[in-house]
């Protein structure tokens, strides 16, 4: 069963398939670590508020089994996508059950958005960004080769270091936007980025250049 977890800086509250437990991994809101706890031992005991006579396949009991399944099936299906879909297998839940919703992020608002914009300029276009993490880069380009995604990867991971890159993401759908310094010291975009998975090829509209 899913393991529940709570950042303990920012309070999100997070699910992680039991295999992860005692990992560390990272919040996707506030980018803090934090462990996966170990999963609790199921109550192998009667229910305590089980009235007495109760048929073991009565309605409750049914319910309640018809959960586990569902439960192990979304397990099953969270093992698989680990195994196989290259990566980190935190980055893989994570792109598959937080994939957020900004119906800002479009390419005709994008459109509107110019070289030299501060963050609070572009935020007056698509609402509030979200500090870029690795694990965005390879959602937005997880159709791409190996060698492309490890050259942007590479590009993204300098610029998030040094607190100038921002993303605003709808689906799968990712707008990103790379400051000449830390955007919440008024950096200026020095790049901007449509970026939109199609079957088997990405859709990039870009402009301006990344910052050595």
């Amino acid at each position: 069963m899913p393991i529940t977890v709570k950042c303990p800086s920012c309070s999100t509250p997070m699910s992680a398939p039991d295999q992860m437990a005692g990992q560390m991994v990272r919040c996707p809101n506030c980018s803090a670590t934090l462990q996966v706890p170990a999963a609790s031992a199921p109550n192998s005991g009667p229910s305590a508020s089980a009235p007495p006579g109760a048929s073991a396949g009565a309605g409750p009991a049914t319910k309640s089994r018809k959960g586990l399944y569902i439960g192990l099936g979304v397990a099953g299906a969270l093992l698989l996508m680990c195994c196989c879909g290259g990566g980190g297998s935190w980055g893989v839940y994570y792109s598959f059950f937080r994939a957020e919703k900004n119906e800002n992020v479009t390419k005709d608002n994008f459109d509107k958005l110019k070289l030299d914009m501060t963050l609070d300029e572009i935020e007056k276009v698509l609402g509030p960004g979200k500090p870029t993490t690795l694990d965005d880069v390879k959602a937005a380009y997880k159709n791409e080769k190996q060698d492309k995604l490890d050259h942007v990867n590479a590009e993204h991971a300098v610029m998030i270091d040094r607190k100038a890159d921002y993303r605003w993401q709808n689906g799968d759908t990712f707008i990103f936007a790379i400051f000449s310094g830390p955007a919440k010291e008024n950096g200026k975009a020095a790049y901007l980025a449509y970026v939109k998975p199609l079957s088997g090829e990405t859709n990039v509209v870009s402009h301006g250049s990344v910052p050595k």
